[in-house]
């Protein structure tokens, strides 16, 4: 669809902005000139909905004749001249909310452009007038004025604090709790801009915890999927971000919200709720337990069996996260039977994502549990971790690294793999960081196991190391010397057959 923004400059823009503005205030001074106590007393009956003061929003009944003689509309002579005060003032306030409609979302197509449009628009204070439109009782007011909103907090952290100090957060989250019908996608206008939000400072981050529970709320109770992923996507960036912002989520009763989720017949939602239990997992040991004893883990391992791509990937990184420096968690996940099913997603007919996801998985299940090397072993899972080299070398290397690490059935199996020289071709490689954790491969690889060590050699790794010794940063050079000291000896005996040395 062709986009019916103006391309105008930002000048233009403003002028444009304003000439609507000092038109609707217009109307509101001329509506609140004239307008009768009786017709305040009314209206307050028959708008009741709306938290601000709308009488700036009335018309007596003299100034709507006056209006209706201009226009096609005009009475009839057998018509009561004044007609009910009731359809009078619905009329008046349909005329002021398409005002104030067409102005945030004009606002809206100018936010959603430039960095600079969003300056623009903040610098000529259209953000509180945007803000207050959301206390307005007409729907669609609300939805252009809060995706006005959503689209200057997805810019600057300059604009993000415009919004926020505009007491924009309070009212979105009022529109979240609202009863009113979804079909007009106000709910979700309002979860975008707060997602939008929470992507900023911790100061946006804490501007919205204030109010976390309509989200969760949102989460379980509104008719559309995009404001439940909306919101889903909040509070997974207040529980990324900070311990504290994960402790609130779960001290609001995040857990078994997002444990429910799981079971969501939208794979959006789905993959939102599996990175959230990942996320708040990461954090200690607690949260792990809690989500584990909750009944998580299996359907999370489940997902691994999904034909989306996205949610296999999620579902894998929230397994790492989970295993990450926990045993308990470890022993839990493999008895879940999730390692086959990992070490399905690492074959090379799999998307690049959920084998990337699946070889970091192995990788932290592996580290330090000898129960986990033996299951993703047999599994089959070193010759497929070979092409992941290729891939994504640091997931990979990691992973063998892993593996192999005081396990010689492991080594053994790497080395059957036909692992070592692609390991050792990541000693050329301009990446400081993979060259580092190629050359500590090595090293572990090589302790104590003299067929790892001739492998090594003869792939041809120690004119590469003592090269990587000798420049390079202090770490490239220490990761560099140290496989050196291992292989020295094994070296010496290679190139000099007759020496004695020990």
């Amino acid at each position: 669809m062709v986009s019916t923004k103006p391309n105008w400059p930002p000048r233009y823009m403003l002028l444009h902005l304003q000439a609507l503005q000092v038109e609707a205030q217009a109307q509101q001074q001329n509506a609140a000139a004239g307008q009768t106590d009786n017709d305040c007393d009314h209206d307050d009956n028959v708008s009741g909905k709306d938290s601000d003061n709308e009488s700036d929003e009335e018309h007596d009944r003299d100034e709507y004749d006056d209006a209706h003689d201009s226009d096609d509309h005009r009475h009839s002579d057998d018509r009561p001249l004044h007609g009910g005060v009731a359809a009078v003032l619905a009329n008046l306030h349909s005329n002021l909310a398409h005002r104030r409609q067409q102005i945030a979302k004009q606002a809206k197509k100018f936010a959603q452009g430039s960095q600079q449009d969003k300056d623009a628009i903040v610098a000529a204070g259209f953000v509180p007038w945007l803000v207050s439109f959301l206390r307005s009782y007409q729907r669609g007011v609300q939805k252009e004025a809060a995706h006005a909103l959503g689209a200057l907090a997805a810019g600057s952290q300059q604009s993000k604090d415009a919004v926020i100090s505009a007491g924009a957060v309070p009212q979105l989250v009022i529109l979240l709790r609202s009863d009113q019908p979804c079909k007009d996608r106000t709910a979700t206008a309002a979860a975008c801009a707060l997602a939008a939000l929470a992507s900023g400072c911790q100061q946006s981050r804490d501007a919205i915890i204030k109010g976390i529970g309509p989200l969760f709320d949102a989460l379980l109770g509104l008719e559309q999927p995009l404001a439940q992923e909306e919101a889903a996507y909040a509070l997974h960036t207040l529980a990324k971000h900070s311990e504290q912002g994960a402790s609130i989520v779960i001290a609001a009763g995040g857990l078994p919200v997002f444990i429910a989720l799981l079971q969501s017949d939208q794979s959006a939602l789905q993959e939102a709720a599996v990175d959230v239990l990942g996320q708040l997992g990461s954090w200690s040991e607690s949260n792990k337990v809690t989500i584990i004893a909750g009944g998580a883990l299996p359907r999370v391992v489940a997902m691994l069996r999904s034909d989306q791509a996205l949610l296999q990937r999620t579902s894998a990184i929230t397994l790492a996260r989970l295993a990450r420096a926990s045993s308990w968690a470890k022993n839990a996940i493999i008895a879940a039977d999730a390692v086959p099913l990992l070490v399905a997603c690492l074959r090379a007919d799999r998307p690049d994502q959920p084998r990337i996801a699946a070889t970091i998985a192995c990788a932290g299940l592996a580290l330090g549990s000898q129960r986990a090397k033996d299951a993703i072993i047999a599994a089959g899972a070193v010759p497929l971790l070979v092409p992941v080299l290729r891939l994504h070398p640091l997931a990979a290397i990691s992973a063998l690294e892993s593996l192999a690490n005081d396990c010689r059935q492991a080594k053994a199996a790497v080395i059957a793999a036909g692992a070592v020289p692609s390991i050792v071709a990541m000693l050329r490689v301009h990446d400081p960081f993979v060259a580092c954790l190629a050359a500590r491969a090595l090293k572990v690889l090589a302790i104590g196991f003299q067929e790892a060590k001739d492998a090594i050699i003869a792939a041809g790794a120690v004119p590469l190391l003592v090269a990587m010794s000798k420049n390079g940063t202090s770490e490239r050079q220490k990761q560099a010397a140290g496989a050196l000291e291992v292989l020295v000896v094994a070296y010496s005996k290679r190139a000099s057959p007759m020496c004695t040395c020990m």
